[in-house]
């Protein structure tokens, strides 16, 4: 479930200065094409005041409806652009590290590594590496990992990692709250990746390529209508 957040009395649907998490339950809206005010606050996680407020937010910028079924949005690519220009990258901490594994080595090895007992549901690929499975585009040369701290041991071990300050592979963002990587994708034949909408704002943070990439891969999944 994603865990994306926004101050409790944010007067506004995106993010303030400063924070790097959208809200959960705007996500969820995004996900489902109406949802009940209970039902809403239970998959997000957070208390009935909060969605409240951001039900209120929302409709008072004319972005989504209250009816008898629910909430609905009515501007879902407004939303996602307010989103893309307030984002800032996920919080916490960055490491950069080499693999001697390769091609499809490498991915083997990757896939199996996340899919261990004690590493599912902990680790998810994010950024560029995400994309290429979600909607391939845009190649990096950057294996980008979301991670959380306590498997960081058995993810150096598996993917037989080596700190580098040159001529990294590898970058590991283990998450100040290891939360959002319940919001991971599973696809077929692939590791867990993060969700289209982070993912999309995380290549839009990147050099003209990535935001290429970032909107290749909102016209191949993020369409509402």
């Amino acid at each position: 479930m994603t865990r994306y957040r926004l101050h409790e009395d944010a007067d506004v649907v995106v993010p303030v200065v400063g924070a790097s998490w959208l809200s959960p339950e705007s996500r969820d809206i995004c996900a489902e094409a109406g949802m009940g005010w209970l039902d809403l606050a239970e998959a997000s996680d957070v208390s009935l005041g909060h969605v409240s407020n951001v039900r209120s937010a929302l409709r008072d910028r004319e972005w989504a409806k209250v009816d008898d079924e629910g909430l609905h949005l009515t501007a879902p690519d407004a939303l996602l652009d307010a989103w893309r220009d307030s984002y800032e990258p996920v919080r916490g901490k960055r490491s950069f590290w080499y693999s001697i594994l390769h091609g499809r080595q490498w991915e083997e090895t990757l896939r199996a590594a996340l899919d261990r007992p004690h590493t599912a549901g902990h680790a998810m690929l994010g950024g560029l590496s995400a994309a290429q499975w979600l909607a391939p585009y845009l190649r990096g040369n950057m294996t980008t990992l979301y991670a959380d701290p306590a498997v960081m041991p058995e993810l150096i071990e598996a993917l037989k990692l080596k700190p580098s300050k040159s001529g990294a592979n590898v970058e590991v963002i283990e998450p100040d709250d290891p939360a959002i990587l319940k919001e991971r994708v599973e696809i077929p034949g692939a590791p867990p990746v993060s969700s289209p909408v982070l993912t999309y704002l995380d290549l839009s943070r990147l050099d003209d390529r990535g935001r290429e990439a970032a909107e290749h891969l909102r016209e191949q999944l993020l369409k509402w209508h």
